[in-house]
């Protein structure tokens, strides 16, 4: 399969096991890594019959709780607050479930999360010394060392964030 995002890289997967890619000239590394870790992942999991949900997932007690929305609907706020609170994250962003299995498993993905700098405000967290998540946004990956859960567990609950103007 091949798809190609525009001013960033060209991709081919392989039998859901190699994936190529040929960035364009100009993408910064942060870019790049974004949509390797986002799109191109999505692309491999889904060949390999796993649901891939746009969302984040944390341990509570022995499974674990996804958060799914849309851009910016406060996904990644919610599991920073849970891992504030004490609950270790599987996953930001993309989430990976074996449907297959019963229950259903979540396959951790990377150990950090992704927050704009608002976020880390509120979590009185500096920016200083993070990656962005791009060059052009203010928004960072902010490691998350021993607070990662690296084993596959249990979807217990799904919860979906909608944006909304309402208090």
């Amino acid at each position: 399969i091949y798809f190609a995002i525009q001013n960033i890289a060209y991709f081919y997967a392989i039998n859901a096991e190699t994936l190529i890619i040929h960035p364009v000239k100009t993408v910064g590394p942060h870019s790049l890594s974004l949509f390797i870790t986002g799109s191109a992942m999505t692309l491999l999991m889904t060949m390999r019959n796993q649901y891939v949900f746009h969302g984040n997932a944390v341990k509570i007690g022995s499974g674990c709780v996804v958060v799914t929305g849309a851009s910016g609907a406060g996904k990644s706020t919610v599991a920073a607050a849970f891992l504030k609170a004490g609950y270790p994250l599987l996953s930001d962003d993309v989430c990976s479930i074996d449907a297959s299995q019963t229950p259903p498993l979540l396959y951790p993905a990377y150990p950090s999360i992704n927050l704009w700098q608002n976020s880390l405000d509120a979590f009185q967290t500096s920016n200083e010394g993070l990656s962005p998540v791009r060059e052009d946004l203010d928004k960072y990956h902010l490691p998350i060392g021993d607070q990662f859960w690296d084993t596959p567990l249990p979807v217990t609950h799904v919860y979906t964030l909608e944006i909304s103007d309402l208090v």
